[in-house]
């Protein structure tokens, strides 16, 4: 499978997993865009250490990851990257 699909595939997993949770914790409505669930992610359970400051630096880093690989895709991710 293509770099660039597993990117992708990846982090809508995460976004839904993570909107899926809010929703389910009742601190957010649905929510649609990335950065909304990102901005959520980081407020209601990253900076209340509902899970540990990893996972933020995690998301946001496959968060950046998935944009260059959607927007950019002639970049090459080296596995260590990813």
């Amino acid at each position: 499978m293509p770099k660039i699909i597993t990117v992708s595939r990846l982090c809508y997993s995460v976004f839904y997993a993570v909107a899926a949770v809010l929703t389910a914790m009742e601190k957010e409505q649905l929510l649609k865009k990335h950065s909304a669930v990102r901005a959520a992610f980081h407020l209601n359970m990253v900076k209340t250490m509902v899970v540990p400051k990893k996972f933020g630096s995690l998301y946001d880093k496959l968060f950046e990851v998935r944009h260059r690989a959607d927007y950019q895709p002639m970049v090459v991710l080296a596995k260590e990257k990813c």
